[in-house]
């Protein structure tokens, strides 16, 4: 995966980085509200 987007050229650089930081912010979103639903269930037990 790394390895293609290295390989595109610098003009796509920034369209790549924009790409990749909205996965990883809908990913960590997931996680945290996952999170955070165990532990609203921790809290109630």
């Amino acid at each position: 995966m790394w390895a293609r987007i290295h390989q595109t050229p610098i003009a796509s650089g920034a369209e790549t980085r924009a790409l990749l930081l909205g996965l990883l912010r809908h990913e960590t979103r997931q996680w945290q509200g996952s999170a955070r639903s165990r532990h609203s269930e921790n809290v109630h037990e």
